[in-house]
C-alpha cells in the first residue's frame, strides 16, 4: 500500500498517478493546473473537441475533464507520461484498426507526451464520442 505524502489517499500502486486536492473550477483552470510542459498538447485536444462539438459542455467531472453533448460524452486526463482519453468501449472498437502503435485499453486511449499524436483520427473519434454529425 502507498500513501501519498500531499493528500494522504492509499493506493495499491507505489507512485499511483492520482489528483490531489480540490478539483479545478473548468476545463481551462484544469489545463492551467497541469506540467508547463503537458499544457500545450492539452490546450490541442480541449480547442479539437471544442471545434468538432462546439456546442458540446466542458466540465469537471470525477476531478477530470468531460465534455458533454446532447448525446454523448468523453473525459480526459493528464498523466505523467500521457493523456488518458476515455471515449467510450464502442468508439474503440470502431477506430481499432486506426489505433495501430498507440497503447488502449477497453474504453480509453493514451496518448503520450513524447509521442506524435494521430490529430484525424482523434478528431473522427471524438466526433463518435459526442455523436457530432460531419
Amino acid at each position: 500500500m502507498w500513501v501519498c505524502p500531499k493528500c494522504g489517499r492509499s493506493f495499491q500502486r507505489q507512485n499511483q498517478g492520482h489528483y490531489c486536492g480540490m478539483a479545478p473550477e473548468s476545463v481551462d483552470a484544469y489545463v492551467k493546473e497541469q506540467d508547463e510542459a503537458h499544457q500545450k498538447r492539452l490546450e490541442e485536444l480541449v480547442g479539437l473537441v471544442r471545434s468538432v462539438a462546439p456546442d458540446s459542455e466542458g466540465t469537471i467531472k470525477w476531478s477530470m475533464p468531460s465534455f458533454q453533448s446532447r448525446t454523448g460524452s468523453l473525459q480526459f486526463s493528464a498523466c505523467k507520461q500521457w493523456i488518458s482519453l476515455y471515449v467510450g468501449a464502442d468508439v474503440i472498437e470502431r477506430f481499432r484498426d486506426d489505433l495501430e502503435g498507440l497503447r488502449h485499453k477497453k474504453d480509453a486511449l493514451y496518448l503520450p507526451y513524447e509521442q506524435p499524436v494521430p490529430w484525424e483520427t482523434i478528431r473522427q473519434m471524438i466526433k463518435e464520442a459526442l455523436r457530432e454529425e460531419s
